[in-house]
């Protein structure tokens, strides 16, 4: 069963669970120690949770969210302000975006754009990060099953982007200032890094370390304020390798001491902040311990 937990600076660890959670994630925490995720209760139904630093809970479901098995609701992320984003997955395995004011309003959203899939494991799905002014990053299928990126402003308006190119794209973070972070993927299924600026121009990146099939390659996961971006690269063994990537763009990779380099084992680098960069490693007897590395 898995548990939520909290680090303090001190690093002391404090473990939390909503009532009747057979399974807690948290997603996302803001500046103010509020925390957002998921729990799944014992019929394998999905509830979005937010947990008050005082340790207390508050429970959401979207209203459209399905009641099945593997259906419901998720938290992602939470700003300042505690407006959450998320997913809600319907009755007919179809994901949507959601916006939950501090109020308790939830909004349900999908993209105005091309369209969007319409059967199981398909749909919005907005990425780990909404702005302080509320802006979300996220991605969406089009009928045909590929993935594009999103940019939904507080108005409620949508504007989409491809990469040239790509088959396909998702960001992962974005930052107060709106620059964004991702990969794409070529027809080969190779990933590759980018950074989206604010006003929409897009630089790509990759690690020379980075493998070159199928599944391998470069994808950033996280962007402070100042841009620098962290990641992560699969190697030509499917090892994984953090990587932290200045604002000018010089690439420093970075591995935990006791990573294993086996497929799916290394490092992880995923969150990027003025309080430093967190991720995890994977050693050689698959077991993951989690890693902060200090400003």
């Amino acid at each position: 069963m898995a548990h939520g937990f909290i680090r303090s600076r001190d690093g002391s660890i404090t473990t939390f669970d909503p009532q009747n959670s057979a399974g807690t994630t948290p997603n996302g925490n803001n500046s103010t120690g509020w925390i957002t995720g998921s729990y799944v209760d014992a019929q394998g139904v999905n509830h979005g949770f937010l947990r008050d630093p005082n340790g207390s809970f508050t429970i959401f479901d979207a209203p459209d969210a399905g009641a099945g098995q593997g259906q419901g609701t998720y938290g992602n992320s939470i700003n300042a302000a505690r407006e959450t984003v998320g997913i809600y997955i319907d009755s007919n395995g179809v994901s949507h975006g959601l916006l939950r004011s501090p109020e308790g309003k939830i909004t349900e959203f999908d993209p105005n754009g091309p369209g969007i899939g319409t059967v199981a494991n398909s749909g919005t799905l907005p990425c780990q990060g909404i702005t302080p002014a509320g802006v979300v990053a996220g991605s969406y299928h089009d009928p045909q099953g590929m993935v594009h990126p999103f940019v939904r402003a507080p108005d409620g308006t949508f504007t989409t982007f491809n990469i040239p190119g790509s088959q396909g794209a998702y960001p992962d973070a974005i930052n107060a200032e709106g620059a964004m972070t991702g990969a794409y993927f070529t027809p080969v299924e190779v990933y590759n890094g980018y950074v989206r600026a604010p006003g929409g121009p897009i630089t790509i990146f990759d690690d020379p370390d980075a493998g070159g099939a199928s599944y391998q390659g470069t994808a950033g996961s996280g962007l402070n304020a100042a841009g620098q971006v962290v990641g992560v690269y699969f190697d030509s063994n499917n090892a994984l390798h953090g990587f932290v990537r200045s604002p000018r763009g010089k690439l420093t990779n970075f591995d935990c001491q006791d990573a294993g380099t086996g497929a799916g084992q290394g490092t992880v680098l995923n969150m990027n902040s003025p309080t430093g960069i967190a991720g995890w490693c994977t050693d050689q007897n698959n077991v993951s311990h989690g890693l902060l590395l200090l400003p």
